[in-house]
């Protein structure tokens, strides 16, 4: 449990680390209409207030993460000496590796953020790494699914953090204008979102395939049943999101463009509970990718 608990983490903070940047950099801009409650999330004080964070917190969880799992490794330090066994498995071991890379990968970002707060590629590039050290430290790597497992992740980002901005924007929205504003971020995810979802199916398809061979290994096993779950719980999603694009959407554009009776609230609270739906698969996810599939490779294979 503690092992799922602090992967879940440290997948959060990766998340809202990058998430954080993207809206800055590409939906917080000053060159269109941003509402002044929403734009004072872009501010460079706010960047480092949130990177700080994320630094604090993946090098809290990195260190117990690594610690526990020296300590599962080396038999309770009984095979051998605390230094030796740190030394070793944080050395040699490509989980131990990344357990204290990840805290590194975001303290450069920190001080990129504190003295070359405009160097986008460097900070996308520490960014992409992060993502790409879940992939290494999961079922992916032993199985050879990485890069699937690498676009199936930036997919699920993408959309968790999306609804996150969509989410707490539409606490801050009072004025016309600032609904219009609203709407058009709406529209302008969910028309990506429909491509993205193919693609994220495909991705969680191919993934699924590797992992189970047969159906009985999907209904008998924990592994499975945890599948079946976050397969339901993704169609739940799909079902909040069609209805907010070909339903709950062209009700508020009604109601800008004409006037007719509609009230905004139940798109703002379809949207969040759409969003709690996937941070629940994202959790599901967590503990999934830190149990052993059907094949009964350990989670901590390498």
């Amino acid at each position: 449990m503690s092992f799922t608990v602090l992967r879940i983490i440290e997948l959060l903070i990766v998340i809202y680390l990058s998430g954080f940047l993207f809206l800055r950099w590409f939906v917080w801009n000053e060159d269109g209409y941003v509402p002044k409650r929403v734009l004072f999330f872009r501010g460079k004080f706010n960047e480092f207030r949130i990177t700080l964070i994320g630094f604090i917190l993946m090098t809290l969880t990195s260190a117990i993460h690594f610690y526990l799992y020296v300590d599962e490794i080396s038999y309770g330090f009984m095979v051998m000496e605390p230094v030796e066994a740190f030394w070793k498995i944080g050395t040699s071991t490509l989980f131990g590796v990344i357990s204290w890379l990840r805290p590194i990968l975001v303290g450069l970002l920190l001080i990129l953020v504190i003295f070359l707060r405009n160097r986008r590629l460097l900070k996308s590039f520490i960014i992409l790494l992060l993502v790409l050290s879940f992939s290494y430290s999961g079922h992916a790597y032993y199985y050879e699914m990485i890069s699937v497992h690498f676009v199936h992740l930036l997919i699920v980002m993408f959309w968790f953090i999306s609804l996150t901005q969509l989410a707490i924007s539409s606490l801050l929205l009072d004025r016309n204008e600032c609904m219009r504003w609203y709407y058009d971020q709406v529209k302008a995810f969910s028309t990506l979102a429909g491509f993205l979802i193919i693609l994220l199916t495909i991705s969680g398809v191919l993934l699924a395939m590797v992992y189970i061979q047969s159906i009985d290994q999907l209904f008998a096993t924990f592994w499975g049943q945890a599948m079946i779950l976050k397969t339901g719980l993704f169609f739940v999603a799909l079902i909040f999101a069609a209805g907010n694009r070909f339903y709950l959407l062209k009700k508020f554009k009604l109601h800008l463009d004409e006037g007719r009776p509609f009230n905004p609230h139940s798109l703002y609270w379809s949207i969040r509970a759409e969003w709690v739906v996937v941070l629940v698969i994202i959790i599901v996810a967590g503990i999934i990718s830190t149990s052993s599939p059907p094949t009964d490779i350990p989670h901590y294979h390498h």
